[in-house]
């Protein structure tokens, strides 16, 4: 449950982050606080990489992944429609 939320957590804030930056960019201090949480995500993925390989119950993660990268592409999409 704990990788489902931290990788969930993650696609979240990539959705946010962009989102943000497309509405108000050039906010310095805001990019450089994206910038460190980007890269606590970045070592936390690492782990949750190196965990979901060696799980052997780990198909439905990934479908679970799949279908939230899907979803971000999706609004991604459509944040590029409405721009």
């Amino acid at each position: 449950m704990a990788i489902y939320f931290l990788s969930n957590a993650y696609s979240d804030f990539n959705l946010f982050k962009t989102i943000y930056l497309s509405v108000t960019p050039g906010d310095q201090k805001i990019d450089e606080f994206l910038q460190e949480f980007e890269k606590f995500f970045l070592e936390v993925n690492k782990y949750l990489q190196f965990i979901s390989e060696e799980n052997m119950e780990d198909q439905l993660h990934k479908e679970i992944m799949l279908s939230i990268n899907e979803t971000e592409m999706y609004l991604l999409n459509l944040l590029d429609i409405y721009r």
